[in-house]
């Protein structure tokens, strides 16, 4: 009898561990819809400007995103550097020279009153000279100024076609995020012009049934329908290319989940 009650008891503890188990696992569940819901998109019914970063972030991310814009910088860091050479070029000019050296010497001496009268003598010497020079052409002298300034005037070119860029980089930028705002405007104004054909369709079906309207007018209908169909599609292709575009300014993946294919 002792036994049974430990067994029921061991199966009463299993039962309660996989009902806990199941029951954060359906909780892990219902959190990741709640993260990937918030990702979707529905244009007919959702603001973009909602799902997406504002303008001016969009704007600072496509200016440091941009490739022409880090070449401009390369080259403002080159001139940088050469305005630097240019104001220290003049040192070229000074320099110092050293000299030195080991060895045996040999001397010959003339000797008055001697014979014979030179006299060869030898002696170990070590001679170390070191002297400065300036050598300072008249073309360096003249022309320094001229390249300082040039230096100045490159990266000022420079400066200001960073400037250009930066404006040309802002104003695609506002220019593609206001496409995608109209291309969205647009799909929704044609989704409605679609809704109600289809609904004067669905009546006019109706009416030809109960031989109120003849086919001609039914056909005249039908190819109304279609064409709201193709324009639809047509702007939904829209939508998704101005998307599209505005992530590839700006270097920068949206990752929204659109519900309308």
């Amino acid at each position: 009898m002792q036994l049974l009650k430990i067994h029921i008891l061991k199966l009463i503890i299993i039962f309660i561990i996989i009902g806990s188990s199941s029951t954060c696992v359906k909780a892990q569940e219902v959190t990741a819809q709640q993260i990937d819901s918030s990702m979707y998109y529905n244009p007919l019914m959702d603001d973009i400007t909602e799902k997406i970063p504002p303008l001016e972030a969009l704007i600072q991310m496509a200016v440091e995103f941009s490739p022409k814009m880090k070449l401009t910088d390369a080259l403002l860091g080159v001139n940088y550097c050469d305005l630097k050479s240019s104001k220290r070029n003049w040192t070229k000019d000074f320099g110092i020279e050293a000299y030195g050296q080991y060895g045996n010497y040999f001397f010959e001496d003339k000797i008055e009153n001697i014979q014979p009268n030179f006299v060869l003598s030898t002696s170990l010497r070590t001679v170390f000279a070191v002297s400065a020079y300036i050598r300072m052409p008249a073309i360096d002298i003249v022309n320094r100024n001229n390249e300082i300034n040039k230096s100045k005037w490159l990266i000022e070119q420079n400066l200001a076609q960073r400037k250009q860029e930066e404006l040309e980089i802002r104003q695609d930028v506002i220019l593609q995020y206001n496409k995608l705002i109209q291309s969205q405007k647009l799909l929704r104004i044609v989704n409605e012009f679609q809704q109600y054909t289809l609904l004067q369709m669905q009546m006019a079906e109706r009416e030809y049934l109960n031989g109120d309207i003849t086919i001609a007018e039914l056909t005249r209908l039908k190819d109304i329908e279609m064409i709201r169909a193709v324009e639809f599609q047509d702007r939904i292709y829209e939508l998704y290319m101005a998307y599209d575009l505005l992530q590839e300014l700006i270097g920068v993946r949206f990752n929204l989940i659109n519900v309308i294919k």
